[in-house]
């Protein structure tokens, strides 16, 4: 709790140091403890081995030199005292430190006997000591060493993210077509770049999609809103004197406000970035909702339908694209409109006025309109059409035109997935 409190605010560099740096000393203070006493272990029974054996031999025979070498205690009572340390150490197994000095004591019972021995150890344990010490001492150089060497290689494999957290930082609304270098490693960071250069990329569809739609509004906005203002003015003038004046602005003023509605939604179906879910569709079903919407603002104007198909497509795309083509279609002539259902395509075709050879290249282009000089009433925003190829295109469909001028023009929206 205390470690993952002190390493809240560090860098990744400082926790990953840290973080192998203790691992490395626990083991390694592990090692060297594990191995102290395992060479203390093996001292101490080594001694136990000489005592025991010598015990043994003088417990039967009653004589033995090398028991003078030793402490010996016979049921309490002391045999041998080559050391002076009698009433100085308990009598039982263990090591003992008297006046500096260690000792080794054992205690057995053979036969009746309690029989305490203890040997000299002191060179051995100073021996065991210093071993010890040396190897702490070569272990801190070890955690040191550790400890910048995880510095070192933490550092390094950290650089690409500081690489990628500078070049973000670099990257605002004026660059945002700049993207994050990869390493091509096929590691982590190198996914990680992939899927930022990938939310980069929606991020960047998106802002300009806003950028074009704020632009586009601005641009077609600026002519109802004229045309509206001198109605205004108009109104203010002689509305209240004139009441066919009167209807006649507030008609046109509604027409504007129709239009601007027509506007706005067309640059919002433009703009529209967020990815969509195709289904199965009835086209004849859509096509029936299009035409039962444009009938209200065509009165007296047939379309026939003729033929079904179901297609692979998203409902609400298919909707504002088939919208388009048969309100085009009613826009630009005066006679029926027939809207055939096949297969693999849907034809929009109408006897209207037609379309040159040489504009229908540039129909699909946003604000493109043909022949400026014709009725103002009639001609659209030059956006339609443009939402037309781009939602159609979306959906993996083809919009194809023939036209001839003075006999009428055929949409056909061609699809490649079928149900």
């Amino acid at each position: 709790m205390i470690f993952y409190i002190l390493v809240i605010g560090m860098k990744i560099t400082w926790k990953l140091t840290l973080f192998s740096t203790l691992i490395v000393s626990l083991v390694t203070l592990s090692m060297v403890f594990t191995l102290y006493e395992t060479m203390k272990k093996s001292l101490i029974d080594s001694h136990k081995r000489h005592i025991l054996s010598v015990v043994r031999v003088y417990a039967r025979r009653g004589i033995y030199p090398g028991a003078k070498k030793l402490f010996l205690a016979f049921n309490g009572r002391v045999i041998s005292d080559p050391f002076g340390i009698s009433g100085k150490i308990p009598y039982r197994d263990g090591i003992y430190n008297v006046d500096g000095e260690y000792y080794i004591g054992v205690s057995v019972k053979i036969g009746l006997k309690e029989i305490f021995a203890a040997s000299y150890a002191t060179p051995a344990i100073r021996g065991i000591q210093a071993m010890s010490r040396k190897l702490i001492s070569f272990s801190l150089l070890g955690i040191a060493a550790s400890f910048f060497t995880s510095l070192v290689m933490a550092n390094f494999f950290l650089s690409p993210l500081r690489r990628i957290l500078k070049d973000i930082k670099s990257i605002s609304a004026s660059s945002l077509e700049r993207r994050l270098e990869s390493s091509r490693s096929g590691d982590e960071i190198d996914e990680l770049v992939k899927e930022l250069n990938s939310m980069l990329d929606r991020l960047e569809r998106a802002y300009r999609a806003q950028e074009r739609f704020v632009h586009d509004v601005s641009h077609e906005l600026k002519n109802p809103l004229s045309s509206m203002k001198g109605f205004i003015g108009v109104l203010k003038r002689w509305g209240k004197k004139d009441e066919e004046l009167f209807k006649e602005s507030v008609d046109e003023i509604e027409k504007s406000i129709d239009e601007m509605r027509n506007i706005i939604d067309n640059l919002l179906d433009l703009s529209k970035e967020s990815p969509f879910k195709k289904e199965e569709i009835d086209v004849r079903e859509i096509v029936i909702d299009v035409v039962r919407d444009l009938e209200k603002n065509y009165s007296g104007r047939r379309i026939e339908i003729v033929g079904d198909t179901k297609v692979m497509a998203n409902g609400d795309y298919l909707k504002i694209v088939l919208r388009n083509l048969i309100d085009n279609a009613l826009k630009y002539s005066n006679d029926d409109v027939k809207v055939v259902i096949e297969k693999d395509c849907l034809k929009v075709i109408d006897k209207g006025e037609g379309i040159p050879e040489s504009e229908i290249d540039k129909i699909f282009d946003k604000f493109y309109r043909i022949d400026r000089s014709r009725d103002r009433r009639r001609e659209g925003h030059g956006i339609g059409l443009s939402v037309v190829k781009e939602l159609a295109e979306k959906m993996g469909m083809k919009v194809e035109v023939e036209s001839t001028l003075g006999k009428g023009s055929t949409f056909k929206l061609i699809w490649r997935e079928k149900a």
